[in-house]
């Protein structure tokens, strides 16, 4: 009894076609503003030259920028929208009060990675006291 490895069929830029890519999970790092960070993400890999690309619907990003933000302890995506929401503020009020755009608040909303200062301005409203 043979058990088959399911695979993708997904374009591979070494090989320049169309290739059954194989589905791995994976710990790989990858240096985010000057810092290394770890992070587990879902990788393709080509059978043909083992060239390694994203998994398709999948934003390896994502995951390094969450583990820079406990590396660098910053706020993250889900924080950030539970802070204005305890206030019950739209995007673009709680931007204006933070002296950023509401196109920067939207980005780290959704998993951008925000700046050292955007942070600290985020933070300071855990506790406005």
């Amino acid at each position: 009894m043979t058990t088959d490895t399911p695979t993708i069929l997904a374009y591979c830029a070494a090989c320049n076609d169309d290739m059954p890519f194989s589905p791995e999970t994976r710990t790989e790092t990858a240096t985010i503003r000057g810092s290394e960070v770890k992070a587990v993400v879902d990788v393709l890999i080509c059978p043909q030259c083992g060239h390694v690309r994203d998994a398709l619907g999948h934003d390896s990003m994502l995951a390094f920028y969450n583990a820079y933000r406990q590396q660098h302890g910053y706020l993250m995506p889900h924080e950030i929208v539970a802070l204005r929401e305890r206030y019950d503020l739209s995007r673009e009020a709680f931007a204006s009060l933070l002296g950023m755009s509401p196109a920067s608040l939207y980005r780290y909303e959704g998993g951008g990675l925000q700046d050292k200062v955007h942070d600290i301005a985020l933070r300071s409203c855990q506790d406005p006291s």
